[in-house]
């Protein structure tokens, strides 16, 4: 249900040109957005901007701002290391250089109230083909690990700050890769294709356990859309958010890590989830659908 309150204050806006293609918040509560024209050459820039938010008077105030190459793509999937003021974002490298086959496709940048720094760059697609991305990135909640993962199907774990190869990359059956997300350890990975689930160990690479496209409520077919580990609350748990091939369903599912059985299911929307999350303690877990709806369920019954 939504309610509209009279006596909210007027949230000051900030104008931006450009489409943006990620955006996220600082562990200390800084919000980065990137965005821009890509490598279109419509010569709108391609940007990273930090923000200050102050909830008190509703203020947004610009704090330092980055403009990068215009014949690369724009800035997406980032996420934030734990502890250190620094971000890791997606960005394809120009055209020439992919069909090259060097795409430094994951960057990292050091970000301040005074200026936002490309501090390194690394190569984790290989594709030589302009339209792969990297979809996902993500750091182990301790920051030793950085994971990205793209649509040439491949899931790549770095070591952090090295930046070294922690284990081979793993190939998802020429199926893009739609979430990554460590446990609270850090020793284990998980990462999702349309059709497959796989929880890998970060020290050597060893499959711990796969599980391949689920049948919800034994005959409906359903595709992988995210996954989560659970947290504190939710510690020894595993969430994952399957929609139904037909569009009209989606579940929540959780596992039980240790004998890797199901122990809850339910339906939460009517249409098909895209992004999913869950809070620090891990009792909420928050989902939206692709109608703009937005829903929150407990991570003990789904409900």
């Amino acid at each position: 249900q939504l309610r509209v309150y009279d006596n909210m204050p007027k949230i000051e806006k900030h104008s931006w040109e450009a489409k943006r293609f990620g955006a996220g918040f600082s562990p200390a509560g800084e919000l980065l957005i990137g965005g821009g024209g890509g490598a279109s050459r419509t010569g709108v820039k391609n940007k990273l901007v930090l923000y200050n938010l102050q909830v008190t008077n509703w203020k947004i105030d610009k704090l330092s701002e980055i403009e990068l190459a215009m014949d690369e793509d724009a800035p997406s999937g980032m996420a934030f290391h734990p502890e250190d003021n620094v971000v890791a974002c997606a960005i394809n490298s120009n055209e020439e250089t992919i069909k090259a086959g060097e795409n430094q496709n994951c960057r990292i940048f050091r970000y301040s109230n005074e200026k936002i720094q490309l501090v390194n760059k690394i190569q984790t697609l290989t594709s030589k083909d302009p339209n792969d991305y990297q979809k996902v990135t993500a750091f182990s909640k301790d920051g030793r690990y950085l994971a990205t993962g793209g649509s040439d199907s491949r899931l790549t774990v770095l070591k952090y700050p090295s930046l070294d190869v922690a284990f081979p990359p793993m190939n998802y059956d020429q199926k893009e890769i739609y979430d990554v997300d460590f446990d609270t350890t850090g020793k284990q990975v998980v990462a999702i294709s349309p059709k497959a689930l796989r929880v890998w160990s970060t020290q050597n690479g060893k499959c711990i356990q796969t599980i391949d496209r689920p049948i919800s409520q034994k005959t409906t077919q359903c595709l992988f859309r995210a996954c989560r580990f659970g947290r504190e609350a939710s510690e020894g748990f595993l969430y994952t958010v399957v929609n139904s091939t037909s569009r009209n369903k989606a579940f929540i599912v959780k596992w039980d890590r240790k004998t890797w059985d199901k122990v809850a299911e339910r339906i939460v929307s009517q249409k098909p989830i895209v992004a999913f999350e869950i809070s620090d303690n891990g009792k909420l877990m928050a989902y939206a659908s692709s109608n703009m709806s937005i829903g929150i369920v407990s991570s003990e019954n789904l409900r």
